[in-house]
């Protein structure tokens, strides 16, 4: 499944999470629920939230939220999880809440200190009076089960953990949505809503031309096509936090499930079945690489390339209204930009996209490299060299040399450019970019020692053919990268957290990794320790925020 449509449903669940205010619920345990939020056994959920405030230089706090958590959960199991099932009645979500308890008498002893009386109606029943509104608690089988009536604890699940579905296993704190369970209504609110605040969006923009605007709204309602589209097919959608003690990183989890069947059910399929040509193709020792690798079903390409459609519009609106350029270099610009699209959209249409890049510090200067499965390698060197011919003679123009090698198949051509002061200290004294074009691939090597780089990658690409991959993976090495960058740019923000991040060398990494599943696919964005403890030395380097970036 395309990481866009993965972002999309869980901004779907985040849209419906909103419309879940706790209302009224009769016949929750009948009724499948919208959503599930799954809350981790105390003892862990308030060990790995001590972690985190100690891996953020904010263990200053620890004793007071150890105080709230350890008073105000008096009686409750620590080893069980806690949760919320909402349900929907006749429209009206509301919510089911549900603690593990040993001793339901010392839980309300202690939230008398909060102003909550519990007034018990009869055995294992009790009205709870606080402040603001009144709520209802029925014991049973070792749970207690808080709801806003009396009428909604009369039918209720023997075993509510298992309504969670062992989300509590891997996660601190998640959130599920079941998007079939919500009613067509509700689903029309959401997307008219959408489509409001859409074509809002556009009378509010005076300055866009009639072709912006027709550009922005062709790419809107393509958009919200997608998205309605994405609500009627989508099963499942969930997001997950959790922080690891035992390795010492915080990690998010965000995922969706397609209903069986349906085409995005077919497309993340597809995404198992996807293979790289460029798995091998990354620096060494790079503080920052990427790939993503996907196969596009024949259904999602005509909005993909409606998308790509718009920002070639928003660019060469861009370009037109640069007043430091004169008409003939626009012109140029334009042309290149509109023949750089079509072919994107060439491959797009093919029905593969393949692409990798990867960047370097080594000795100082940077190096990067990047790569990629573009419909026709060698159209691309043409409109370069078209482009080149135009800028010849220009001043400050690059200088160019087309197919000074052949090497491995692979057309090698390269530009020299100058740089001002300040980027000479990142890439050297000049810029060489070494480009190299094949039939079904293209390669860009920025290295100021030549095209070494460039081969090697030919190299390493070609002895480790095909690989089977997960759609997208990004790893950033942050502390060498904010070593490099308080060299350049000093800031007491910048010098504290590398400072800090020196003493987590081989933990210092944020990383954004995939997976595709049947009918569906997760990405994760995990933290390491290093970079927490780095927050927490800027914020201490910069005063508590008197600095910054």
């Amino acid at each position: 499944m395309p990481l866009t449509k993965l972002f999309r449903s869980a901004a779907i669940a985040a849209s419906f999470a909103v419309l879940v205010p706790a209302i009224s619920l009769k016949q929750a345990v009948a009724q499948k629920p919208v959503a599930t939020v799954s809350i981790a056994p105390l003892d862990r959920l308030t060990t790995d939230i001590n972690e985190l405030l100690t891996a953020v230089s904010a263990s200053s706090v620890q004793p007071m939220i150890s105080f709230f958590a350890d008073h105000y959960t008096q009686g409750m199991d620590r080893t069980r999880p806690a949760g919320v099932l909402v349900t929907l009645n006749n429209q009206a979500p509301s919510a089911l809440i549900f603690l593990p308890i040993k001793d339901e008498a010392a839980l309300f002893t202690a939230l008398e200190g909060i102003g909550v009386q519990a007034d018990e109606l009869e055995s294992n029943l009790w009205e709870l009076i606080t402040p603001g509104q009144a709520m209802f608690v029925k014991k049973s089988d070792g749970w207690l089960f808080v709801a806003q009536t009396e009428d909604e604890l009369s039918a209720l699940p023997a075993d509510p953990a298992a309504a969670l579905g062992g989300l509590y296993k891997t996660y601190d704190l998640a959130v599920r949505m079941n998007v079939q369970a919500l009613p067509a209504e509700m689903k029309n609110m959401v997307m008219e809503n959408m489509r409001m605040g859409f074509e809002n969006g556009l009378q509010a923009n005076p300055n866009q031309t009639e072709d912006e605007r027709e550009a922005a709204r062709q790419a809107g309602e393509a958009q919200i096509e997608q998205i309605n589209r994405m609500m009627e097919e989508t099963e499942q959608a969930f997001v997950g936090w959790s922080f690891d003690s035992a390795n010492q990183r915080m990690y998010v989890d965000v995922g969706s499930l397609a209903v069986p069947g349906t085409s995005m059910a077919k497309s993340a399929e597809l995404a198992l079945e996807a293979e790289s040509d460029y798995s091998a193709f990354i620096l060494p020792n790079a503080v920052m690489k990427f790939r993503q690798t996907a196969l596009i079903a024949e259904g999602d390409r005509e909005a993909s390339v409606t998308s790509v459609n718009g920002s070639l519009k928003q660019v060469e609106s861009m370009i037109d209204k640069d007043d430091k350029l004169d008409a003939g270099l626009k012109d140029l610009l334009k042309g290149v930009v509109g023949s750089l699209g079509a072919l994107v959209k060439d491959t797009i249409n093919e029905g593969k996209l393949d692409g990798v890049g990867s960047a370097s510090l080594a000795d100082g200067r940077l190096q990067l490299l990047i790569g990629g499965r573009i419909a026709d390698g060698n159209a691309l060197a043409a409109k370069v060299q078209e482009a080149a011919a135009e800028l010849e003679g220009k001043s400050g123009a690059p200088e160019f040399e087309f197919g000074y090698e052949t090497y491995k198949g692979v057309t090698l051509h390269r530009a020299t450019v100058a740089l001002p002061p300040q980027a000479q200290q990142i890439i050297g004294d000049q810029a060489l970019l070494t480009v190299g074009t094949a039939d079904k691939g293209f390669i860009i090597g920025l290295d100021a020692a030549g095209d070494a780089l460039v081969k090697g990658a030919i190299d390493a690409m070609q002895s480790s053919g095909p690989q089977k991959v997960s759609p997208f993976e990004a790893d950033i090495q942050v502390g060498a990268i904010l070593e490099f960058v308080k060299t350049i740019v000093p800031n007491p923000m910048v010098e504290k957290a590398a400072e800090t991040i020196q003493s987590y060398a081989e933990s210092d990494m944020v990383r954004i990794t995939s997976r595709a599943i049947p009918r569906g696919a997760t990405i994760r964005l995990s933290i390491d320790e290093g970079i927490l403890q780095a927050i927490g030395g800027a914020v201490q380097g910069g005063g508590g925020g008197a600095g910054g970036f």
